[in-house]
């Protein structure tokens, strides 16, 4: 929710668009988790937003007379 409440439509475009449909899949699955106790559902998740914090980390190199990005673990 956090995460979808920060995304501009009017910039964003279909950049926008489409992590608000990633982010509201990956609350449905939160969801599931927890009724259900699944850990792979659970691992899916969090492997799909290691892959957008990924790509996060990467977007100030395409800036140009931008500086590095720094790689949270």
């Amino acid at each position: 929710v956090g995460l979808q409440g920060a995304l501009d439509f009017d910039k964003g475009g279909d950049i926008a668009r489409n992590l608000n449909d990633l982010y509201a899949y990956v609350t449905r699955r939160l969801f599931h988790v927890n009724a259900h106790n699944d850990l792979d559902a659970l691992k899916e998740v969090h492997n799909l937003m290691n892959e957008i914090r990924t790509a996060w980390q990467q977007v100030p190199a395409l800036v140009p007379g931008s500086p590095r990005p720094t790689v949270l673990n």
